[in-house]
C-alpha cells in the first residue's frame, strides 16, 4: 500500500523497524513515523539519521534521547495517556516532557497524540473523558496534535487538530453500523 499512498499522505506510521527498513528500501518519500514503545539509543540515532520520526510512549524514553546522538530536525510524538491505559505518558507529566524535550536542540518538531479507546462510540463516557483530557493539554500546546484515529475520523467529526489517523481504515475496516 505504501507505494499507492507514497506523496499523497502527509505522513506513513509503523510499528515495526523491518517496516521502517522496507519503507526505505522503497525509496518511500512520505515522512515515516515509526510508534513502537520499545525503543533503545542505538535505534533513535538510527531513526533520526533516516529522517524517520517516533512515537515517545514513556518518561522514561527522554532519557534515551538525551543520551542519544541525534541527527539535526528530528521529529518526535508524545503519546499522552488520556484514559486507555496502554501507553503513554500521564497527562501530569505532559509540562515537564515538553521542557526536556525542548533541551535537546536536535528536536525540531514535537506532535501531541493520544488514542481513543472507545471512539467509534462519541457519546460513550470513556470517549468523552479521553476528549475532554486531550484537550485540556492541547488547547494551550503551541505545536501540532492528534486525536482520531479511524474511529474518531468516522464519529467524531467536530474534533480538530492537525494530524489524523486512519490506520484500519486504509484497510478496509469501517465504522460500526
Amino acid at each position: 500500500i505504501a507505494p499507492m499512498i507514497d506523496g499523497h499522505v502527509e505522513g506513513i506510521a509503523v510499528s515495526c523497524f523491518e517496516e521502517v527498513e522496507c519503507l526505505k528500501d522503497l525509496n518511500i518519500q512520505t515522512p515515516i513515523i515509526f510508534t513502537s514503545a520499545h525503543i533503545t539509543t542505538a535505534l533513535c540515532e538510527t531513526l533520526s539519521r533516516w529522517s524517520v520520526g517516533f512515537v515517545i510512549h514513556d518518561i522514561c524514553h527522554i532519557q534515551v534521547l538525551l543520551e542519544a546522538k541525534l541527527a539535526a530536525n528530528t521529529s518526535v510524538w508524545l503519546k499522552v495517556n488520556t484514559g486507555m491505559n496502554r501507553l503513554g505518558i500521564a497527562p501530569t507529566q505532559v509540562k515537564a516532557a515538553l521542557s526536556r524535550l525542548k533541551t535537546i536542540p536536535e528536536i525540531t518538531s514535537v506532535v501531541l497524540m493520544t488514542h481513543c479507546a472507545m471512539a467509534e462510540f462519541p457519546a460513550h463516557a470513556q470517549t468523552q473523558r479521553q476528549r475532554l483530557a486531550f484537550e485540556s493539554i492541547a488547547s494551550s500546546y503551541q505545536g501540532e496534535s492528534s486525536f482520531s484515529n479511524s474511529a474518531g475520523i468516522w464519529t467524531l467529526n467536530d474534533v480538530k487538530h492537525d494530524w489524523v489517523r486512519p490506520g484500519l481504515s486504509l484497510y478496509g475496516v469501517l465504522r460500526p453500523i
